[in-house]
């Protein structure tokens, strides 16, 4: 069987998420990481953990979404990736650049051998400061330049 739940956002956008009751997707992580802040890594890592409960299962193929607004809407949507595979560990990043100081947000969608879908919840990463610039920019805005005059 199938279970489909919405979630309404403030937009009023709503959004479903279909997942099978025979698979779930848990443990997404970036780098290993839940939710993780700063990460300085131009070309992020994504994993996820499948539980089953049906016996000798397997993940078929994947689609991980990136998007830069939480609601997932189609002008947000930065970057989509389906590859047939098995692997959930240590799936990269191959879009385009990433942004500095600049929060994104992804789920994976998992194809099981039984003919199942699961999707994971939302998560996200914020990138850290890629660039010296970056770093010099918030320096200057922390410590403007105080002039003295007398």
């Amino acid at each position: 069987p199938l279970f489909v739940s919405a979630q309404k956002k403030k937009s009023n956008e709503v959004t479903y998420m279909v997942t099978s009751a025979n698979l779930k997707v848990v443990d997404a992580k970036t780098e290993q990481l839940v939710n993780p802040m700063g990460l300085d890594i131009l070309r992020p890592r994504f994993s996820w953990i499948l539980e089953s409960t049906q016996k000798n299962t397997f993940q078929t193929a994947y689609e991980i979404t990136i998007a830069i607004a939480d609601d997932f809407n189609k002008k947000s949507i930065y970057w989509m990736d389906k590859k047939n595979t098995d692997q959930s560990i240590y799936n990269q990043y191959a879009g385009p650049a990433l942004a500095s100081n600049t929060r994104y947000y992804w789920f994976v969608k998992v194809w099981d051998n039984h003919g199942n879908v699961a999707t994971s919840p939302r998560q996200y990463w914020h990138t850290g400061f890629f660039n010296l610039s970056d770093w010099s920019d918030v320096y200057k805005r922390q410590y403007p330049l105080i002039i003295l005059t007398g």
